[in-house]
């Protein structure tokens, strides 16, 4: 798939407060970990190939979200953590050209909660019926 790189640190430029953990929770690892729209579950393994940035089918992970306005405005735009402390790096990095291949991408769960194929959804009410528990007392 072709995607628009951008680059991001942790500072409170990029992050809204500096050392802060990504979406997963877990402490961002330069230009390993990756945000990535909503559509991609957290914890995708994906392979980077960015001939500009000589990178050929680099690993990276799913542990951040874009943000809401970006992946609004930008539906193909990727971000990629390059460091604590390297705002003058992402944005000399600037927007570059890549394509992303999914190596392990997960469906993501449906929408609503509901399980697939799994037990049926019974009213508090008649739970203790359809066991054969109405009227007894709790021991």
């Amino acid at each position: 798939m072709n995607v628009i790189l951008s680059f991001y640190c942790g500072c409170a430029v990029c992050c809204g407060e500096p050392g802060k953990l990504t979406y997963s929770g877990h402490v961002p690892k330069p230009m390993t970990t990756i945000a990535a729209p909503r559509t991609v579950r957290i914890g995708t393994v994906v392979f980077v190939t960015c001939e500009k940035l000589g990178w050929i089918r680099r690993r990276m992970v799913v542990q951040d979200r874009m943000s809401r306005r970006i992946e609004r405005q930008h539906k193909d735009r990727w971000d990629v953590y390059v460091g604590a402390a390297e705002h003058a790096r992402a944005k000399k990095l600037g927007l570059i050209k890549a394509v992303i291949e999914y190596e392990n991408q997960r469906p993501k769960a449906p929408k609503g909660g509901q399980r697939r194929g799994g037990t049926r959804q019974i009213p508090v009410a008649q739970r203790g019926r359809e066991r054969g528990l109405a009227g007894q007392p709790f021991s």
